[in-house]
């Protein structure tokens, strides 16, 4: 009966709770308070031992020790802050925030480890797909400045041999048919090796598709005629 009268009293008591943000703040406050008394009462300790042994030098006060843990702390922020500072110039962009603290920025090969083998295979479709279009665009800028034609090699485009290769994760170059000009047909101006199954390929057209190795190989053998 005396359990039921309490749980009815307790339930009509207003209840004051605070937001996750805040309670996080004030879990941060607490803790800094906590440490910063601990401090003090440690530094105070450590001076009363070393007033016993030398009397020369006079017992401090809770307040003196109190200013002498603020100095401390103050004077730890600015030797880490110089710390971080002297890591960011001698190896810059290498750390990432991660949380409160930072870590050095994972490799590419690290992120690749990280990664499941279906997510890895459309990081690197996502790279191939940017990479051929961005030669492309090349390509059509070349094409309006010659009448339609494509360049008849790769030296003769001009374009930086960075451009004629593949991403850097996968290495390899693009192979360019030489001899054709902009028009509707689709035609394979430039192909890309084999890779997981598939080939992006250029067309005269100035689409890009992605196409199954059989599949290509018939659109070459069909405008090749």
């Amino acid at each position: 009966m005396l359990n039921s009268v309490s749980l009815i009293i307790l339930a009509g008591m207003p209840s004051i709770t605070l937001s996750s943000s805040a309670a996080e703040r004030f879990n941060a406050i607490s803790f800094f308070l906590l440490v910063l008394l601990l401090s003090t009462l440690i530094i105070r300790f450590c001076w009363a031992q070393l007033s016993d042994v030398t009397p020369q030098i006079p017992k401090a006060t809770f307040r003196q020790a109190f200013a002498v843990s603020i100095l401390l702390g103050l004077c730890s922020i600015v030797v880490l802050t110089m710390i971080s500072g002297a890591r960011e110039l001698m190896t810059p962009g290498a750390w990432q925030k991660n949380g409160l603290t930072y870590q050095i920025e994972q490799t590419g090969s690290e992120k690749k480890n990280e990664l499941t083998l279906a997510d890895y295979k459309l990081e690197i479709m996502s790279q191939r797909e940017l990479k051929i279009a961005e030669l492309k665009n090349q390509l059509l800028i070349y094409s309006a400045k010659h009448d339609g034609q494509y360049p008849a090699s790769k030296d003769e485009s001009g374009f930086v041999e960075s451009l004629w290769q593949l991403p850097e994760t996968l290495g390899g170059t693009y192979i360019l048919r030489s001899g054709h000009q902009f028009s509707n047909a689709p035609i394979p101006l430039v192909i890309e090796p084999e890779i997981d199954g598939s080939q992006w390929a250029i067309l005269a057209n100035g689409s890009v598709q992605n196409f199954k190795p059989d599949a290509l190989k018939e659109l070459l053998d069909a405008t090749s005629e």
